[in-house]
């Protein structure tokens, strides 16, 4: 739980953290095709402790929101393949 927030790894290496309190959930992703559309978005900006630097990005919700899930999951999945080793992203269906 780096930074008080749950790591999702593959092969050791996080590819996303989540992090929920009473009032917030955040998703932060790496993403090295859509982070410069996505740091647009009104819940969206570069992760901090450096990350943002490297193509992260975190989206910050209210609790009582209704999640862009679609988007999470495309997010989440760019940030995967950008992460895992190739052996497992080529086992993957195509984008």
């Amino acid at each position: 739980m780096p930074w008080g927030h749950h790591a999702i790894k593959v092969k050791g290496k996080s590819f996303v953290f989540l992090a929920a309190d009473e009032e917030t959930f955040s998703l932060s992703a790496k993403l090295p095709s859509s982070a410069s559309v996505a740091v647009k978005l009104p819940f969206a900006s570069p992760t901090e402790y450096g990350l943002g630097k490297s193509g992260w990005v975190t989206a910050r919700f209210p609790r009582s929101a209704k999640l862009p899930l679609k988007l999470l999951e495309l997010w989440i999945d760019e940030s995967y393949r950008a992460i895992a080793p190739r052996k497992l992203v080529a086992q993957l269906p195509d984008e």
